[in-house]
């Protein structure tokens, strides 16, 4: 595999719909391009929600390999992670849990993929490079809500609590996010 370039996008909308449903398959239709694309479009996903989306999109030479639905979140509404005592701890201890980064259908608990890597030869590589991407400093906390992609991605030298959130210490905006690694 040669250098790849992470990029958190403003939308799927922002991403080629062909090459996201390659990677997502056509097995689970909420991690389809349409679905979360209409999402937004429709008003059901934006920052006065508590939702800002911004899907990470892996390239090989400019061509998407892998991707991740991400939302940057200012609330727990809407998710079915169940956080709010850990929103509490941070705020009794003067700490801000928000923004959080997930990477999730919103909305919805349905089971499927969330990190769309494909059927290739490839795909733990990729998987294990999307993780590295997500783990960038940028945010204060993340979630992974798949707890089946966690047990995979333990395999791929990614430590991972193996509960349905996956805690990720992040320190820089996300708008401006360190690649170097990835170029």
């Amino acid at each position: 595999m040669s250098q790849l370039e992470a990029r958190f996008h403003g939308g799927v909308s922002a991403i080629d719909a062909g090459a996201w449903d390659a990677l997502a398959g056509g097995d689970h239709p909420f991690v389809a391009h349409a679905f979360l694309a209409g999402l937004e479009e429709h008003g059901c996903i934006q920052a006065g929600l508590g939702w800002q989306s911004c899907p990470l999109g892996l390239y090989e030479d400019g061509v998407l390999v892998a991707a991740a639905p991400l939302y940057l979140k200012g609330n727990s509404h809407g998710e079915f992670v169940f956080d709010w005592s850990w929103a509490s701890a941070y705020e009794r201890h003067g700490l801000d849990y928000y923004p959080k980064l997930l990477c999730a259908v919103p909305y919805s608990p349905v089971t499927g993929p969330r990190l769309l890597v494909g059927a290739t030869a490839e795909a733990r590589t990729s998987r294990s490079a999307l993780i590295e991407a997500i783990e960038l400093p940028g945010t204060n906390a993340g979630a992974l809500v798949r707890p089946s992609e966690l047990r995979r991605s333990r395999g791929c030298g990614c430590i991972f609590r193996q509960q349905l959130v996956a805690a990720l210490r992040l320190a820089i905006p996300l708008e401006q996010p360190r690649l170097e690694r990835f170029r």
